[in-house]
Formats: structure tokens, C-alpha cells, sequence
């Protein structure tokens, strides 16, 4: 187990710098480094509640995330965070700020997990990467719009 984490926290190394722009590809379907395009810095749509979902796997474990936007005006909104599969979390009516395609909130309630968020508005996603306190290798994902 040791060594598919150092190989994976090479790998993750790499893809920070590497010159292949769909990141890296491991055996059993895992990407490390790989990023959709987020373009587009517009605000979302203006009906709420707006939601958004996406998977991400590692290591053959998937973590679902589903964001629900509750309300946005002038830059700033209220959110909920719902994330299943290896680690359970829920962050309901979180404050949120949006500057540029940047989403900033307050992760307290992550159990120490780093997340930093993107609202992509030419393609109405939220670009989101994940990195777990516990395994310090960053996880994205896109998010797309569903049914609330």
C-alpha cells in the first residue's frame, strides 16, 4: 500500500507540471491531474435552487458530490454540500462568495479537507478539487447541472 501511494503522490507531482494537459492516466480508470476546461466567469443562472452533481474515483473508491445553490445576488449566495461514498459530509447553508469563476466558503465542516471550487459559466458547471487531510493527493471533479 505504501508504494501505489508514493507511485500516486509521484504521479500527482507530475501532473502539476506536466506537459500533457489531460493529466495522467493509471490503470483501473485513474486520473490524476486531468481537468475539464472551465471558461466563462458569468454568475448563474438566476433561478434557485440551482443544483449541480459529479463523481470522482480513486483507487476504486468514489466520493459523489452534489452542490445545491440556494440563493446568489451581487457576488455572494448561500450553498449546501452533500458529498457519499468513502467519507459522508454535509454542509448545509454555507455562505458563499463568488469572484471571477472563483467559489469560496467556509470548509470547517470538511473534516480538514482543502477544497477549492470554480463556477465555469460558458458551460454552467462547478470545477471542484478536493484534497483529502488524510491522503494529501488533490481529487477534481465536474459538477453538472441536474434537477434539484
Amino acid at each position: 500500500m505504501k508504494t501505489v501511494l508514493a507511485v500516486l503522490a509521484l504521479a500527482a507531482t507530475a501532473a502539476a507540471w506536466s506537459p500533457f494537459p489531460g493529466g495522467i492516466k493509471l490503470p483501473g480508470g485513474i486520473d490524476i491531474g486531468g481537468k475539464d476546461s472551465c471558461t466563462g466567469s458569468g454568475d448563474p443562472p438566476a433561478s434557485y435552487p440551482s443544483c449541480y452533481e459529479g463523481k470522482a474515483s480513486v483507487l476504486g473508491m468514489s466520493e459523489t458530490v452534489k452542490v445545491d445553490v440556494k440563493s446568489y445576488a451581487d457576488g455572494k449566495g448561500v450553498l449546501n454540500l452533500h458529498a457519499s461514498g468513502v467519507t459522508g459530509e454535509d454542509c448545509g447553508d454555507r455562505p458563499f462568495t463568488k469572484t471571477g469563476q472563483d467559489i469560496a466558503f467556509d470548509t470547517g465542516c470538511l473534516s480538514g479537507a482543502k477544497v477549492s471550487a470554480k463556477y465555469c459559466s460558458d458551460s454552467d458547471t462547478i470545477t471542484v478539487d478536493v484534497t483529502p487531510k488524510q491522503v494529501p493527493i488533490p481529487v477534481s471533479a465536474t459538477l453538472k447541472k441536474v434537477a434539484c
